[in-house]
């Protein structure tokens, strides 16, 4: 795995070791180990990695950006998107402000929507 990847990709999210470990279902010694090179993700931490940061195996393994050239821009293309619907008087849900978890998975939700219609325009 390419240790440098897994570590830029953790920080983008704002979350230390601990915190990524517990959403994808390990230890923060063992998110550590990965980020150290001193450990390799088995098959299913890979593919949980990869859609968790929705980017590919490929991408984690190797760095390559072959088939993420545009990673950053769609990632400013999510952000931008999260950033207008944040900018209204609220965001609510049965006429409750959103929780911090719901505005997380709706920040998660527009960013794999983006990821989508990039990936079909390519096409």
């Amino acid at each position: 795995m390419n240790t440098k990847i897994l570590r830029e990709l953790r920080l983008q999210k704002g979350l230390n070791q601990k915190e990524l470990g517990k959403k994808i279902g390990i230890s923060a010694s063992t998110v550590g180990m990965y980020e150290q090179g001193r450990r390799e993700p088995d098959h299913s931490i890979l593919l949980k990695l990869a859609e968790f940061f929705g980017v590919s195996t490929d991408y984690l393994l190797s760095g390559e950006r072959n088939e993420n050239l545009n990673y950053l821009q769609r990632e400013q293309l999510s952000n931008e998107i999260f950033c207008n619907l944040a900018k209204q008087n609220a965001l609510m849900f049965k006429e409750e402000n959103m929780s911090e978890e719901d505005l997380n998975k709706l920040s998660d939700a527009i960013r794999r929507a983006v990821d989508i219609a990039v990936s079909k325009s390519e096409d």
